[in-house]
C-alpha cells in the first residue's frame, strides 16, 4: 500500500468514527404527565402526583414518537404508550439570588417506556420497549421564568422550567421495535448508554416535552480492533514519510 493510500484511509477512518458512534441510535419523544418535585433529604423527581386523597399516584407521560437517528424509519402518534421515570436521591442544590437553580441526584432511579395497544406492529400493548437504571449522577437545571419575583421563590413548583440530564444503563431494548426502525438487535448482555433530556414545567407539575436519546456503546473488542488498525496505518504513514 502506498503512503498516499494509507493517508487516505486514515482520513476516511477519522471521518467515519463519529458517524459510527452516532449510527444505530434511537430516540423517544413524550409529552404531558405530572411530575412531583421536592427538595428535602431523600426527595425524588418522578412521574407521580398526589391524588384527591393526598396519596402519590402514577400520572405517566404519553409516548408520541420512536425514530431511528440521525435519519431513518419512525413511528409517531398522540398516544403510543407511556413513559415513566424516577431519579436517585437528592444530593445537593445550587442557589442563586435565593432561588434554587440546579439540583443533583445520586445514581439510582429508573426509566421505562411501555407500548400502547396497537401502537407498534407486532408489539402487544403493555410490552416494554426499553427500561433502564440511572447509572450516573443526574443534574436538573431550572430556568426561572420571572427572576426576582415570587414566581421564582425557593419553592420551584411555583414556576419555571427544568431540564433533567443523566446517563442510563440498560440491556432491555425491544428487538421487534428495533426491527421496525431498521436497527440491529442489541446483543445479549450488551449494555447501552443513554443520554436523557427531559424538559417540563414545574407550574402545575405538567410535563411540557421530553426526549430520550439512546446511543449504543460500541463493543470494546470493536473499538480495540479499530484502534489497532488506526495505529498500523499511522505507523505505515510515518515510515513512508521518513
Amino acid at each position: 500500500m502506498s503512503w498516499r493510500k494509507a493517508v487516505f484511509y486514515l482520513m476516511v477512518a477519522a471521518i467515519l468514527l463519529p458517524a459510527t458512534a452516532e449510527a444505530n441510535s434511537l430516540e423517544f419523544t413524550f409529552v404531558k404527565g405530572h411530575v412531583s418535585v421536592t427538595f428535602a433529604p431523600g426527595s425524588f423527581l418522578s412521574n407521580e402526583h398526589k391524588n384527591a386523597g393526598g396519596v402519590l399516584g402514577p400520572s405517566l407521560s404519553l409516548l408520541t414518537g420512536a425514530a431511528s437517528i440521525p435519519a431513518g424509519p419512525s413511528v409517531t402518534g398522540s398516544n403510543l404508550g407511556t413513559v415513566g421515570f424516577t431519579t436517585g436521591l437528592l444530593t445537593g442544590t445550587t442557589l442563586s439570588g435565593g432561588n434554587i437553580v440546579a439540583a443533583a441526584f445520586a445514581p439510582g432511579g429508573d426509566i421505562n417506556v411501555v407500548a400502547g395497544s396497537g401502537a407498534f406492529a407486532g408489539i402487544a400493548g403493555g410490552t416494554s420497549l426499553f427500561s433502564g437504571v440511572f447509572s450516573s449522577v443526574q443534574n436538573a437545571t431550572w430556568n426561572c421564568i420571572n427572576p426576582g419575583t415570587v414566581i421564582c421563590a425557593p419553592a420551584p413548583q411555583n414556576g419555571g422550567s427544568w431540564t433533567l440530564t443523566g446517563m442510563v444503563t440498560t440491556n432491555s431494548l425491544n428487538p421487534t421495535l428495533l426491527g421496525l426502525l431498521g436497527l440491529p438487535s442489541l446483543p445479549s448482555g450488551s449494555f447501552t448508554s443513554l443520554q436523557i433530556d427531559i424538559g417540563f414545567k414545574i407550574l402545575g407539575g405538567v410535563v411540557s416535552s421530553g426526549t430520550i436519546t439512546l446511543v449504543p456503546t460500541p463493543e470494546p473488542g470493536t473499538l480495540a480492533l479499530f484502534g489497532t488498525g488506526l495505529m498500523g496505518l499511522a505507523g505505515l504513514v510515518r515510515r513512508r514519510l521518513k
